[in-house]
């Protein structure tokens, strides 16, 4: 009996000795353990952020396509008929340039812009010749985005430059001499909302404003 009570007195301190131990070496309650996963880390805004961007696009209806419609529209009115021009055609607004982008808010750079008006000039009730009316546009732009998402962001555009206009026309008669004249002005284009859709590298966009790129227009872009 003494050596079962011995025993026992044995295995049972044998067991409790390793949770006496491990509960040794828990800290206190009150004391607070740290958290040591490591924190995320975050991505600057600007790491694969492309700030030049060059695009292309292309319009219809701008200002003064519509401006130089209403002049050859009414000419044949104040020239009791002996001087218009008729199958005007429109060749649509090409628009080129390049802006600098201002982190995710706003960018800034410059815009080419031509368009034109084909038609044919009749006087006296004779076909004369084939007419060309054209402008260039060269303006300073600016691109306010107020939503930016990955793939979309909505903006406007505000421009402002010149424009050089003239109108060429070809007689039929070689012997008539070819009709030319200019005129530089003051040009401008705003665009009321825009949508881009892509990637920091390539995408589309469009427009609907008003000014040389036209009342509507879209293209595409590129960054680097």
């Amino acid at each position: 009996m003494k050596n079962f009570a011995t025993t026992l007195a044995v295995v049972v301190a044998a067991l409790g000795f390793p949770l006496v131990a491990g509960a040794q070496d828990l800290p206190p309650a009150d004391i607070e353990v740290p958290n040591e996963a490591p924190a995320p880390v975050e991505m600057p805004r600007n790491a694969v952020f492309n700030h030049n961007e060059v695009f292309i696009g292309y319009g219809a209806l701008s200002t003064y396509d519509l401006f130089l419609a209403t002049f050859k529209i009414i000419t044949p009115i104040y020239t009791l008929g002996t001087y218009g021009e008729r199958n005007m055609r429109f060749t649509g607004n090409l628009a080129v340039g390049y802006k600098y982008r201002f982190e995710r808010v706003a960018s800034l750079g410059v815009t080419y812009a031509y368009g034109g008006i084909r038609g044919d000039v009749y006087a006296g009730g004779e076909l004369w010749g084939p007419s060309l009316s054209s402008h260039h546009s060269l303006a300073v732009e600016c691109d306010f985005r107020y939503l930016t998402r990955r793939v979309v962001n909505l903006y406007s555009t505000v421009g402002l430059g010149a424009v050089y206009m003239q109108q060429t026309i070809t007689p039929e008669n070689s012997a008539d001499r070819r009709q030319r004249w200019c005129m530089p002005l003051v040009d401008f284009h705003l665009s009321f909302i825009g949508v881009k859709i892509g990637g920091n590298h390539f995408g589309g966009f469009a427009e609907l404003g008003v000014g040389y790129k036209g009342i509507f227009s879209f293209g595409a872009y590129a960054r680097f």
